[in-house]
C-alpha cells in the first residue's frame, strides 16, 4: 500500500531525489516508461543547464491503452532513499 498527498492507493512509493531535489516515486514495475510531471520538470530546468528536452520518438500509453502525450525525453541522475 501507498500513501501520496494523504490518498492511500495500491502503489509503491519511495523517497528519492532527482539532481537533489526531493521528490515521492511511484515505483512501477510494469511500465516501460518512467514520467516526469511537467512541474518537476520545470523546476530543474531553472536550475539546471542539462536538462533539456529531447524530441520524444516513444509511444506512450496509459493502462487502460489510451495514447499518452509526451513533451519529450529527459537523461538525469535518479536517486532513491537517502540522498547520501
Amino acid at each position: 500500500m501507498g500513501n501520496t498527498c494523504g490518498i492511500w492507493d495500491n502503489g509503491f512509493y519511495t523517497k528519492g531525489y532527482l539532481q537533489n531535489l526531493p521528490l515521492t516515486i511511484l515505483i512501477d514495475n510494469g511500465s516501460t516508461s518512467s514520467i516526469l510531471n511537467y512541474k518537476i520538470y520545470r523546476q530543474l530546468a531553472d536550475v539546471l543547464k542539462n536538462a533539456i528536452l529531447e524530441p520524444s520518438t516513444y509511444k506512450l500509453f496509459d493502462v487502460n491503452g489510451n495514447p499518452l502525450c509526451s513533451y519529450g525525453t529527459l537523461k538525469q541522475k535518479l536517486t532513491l532513499g537517502t540522498a547520501d
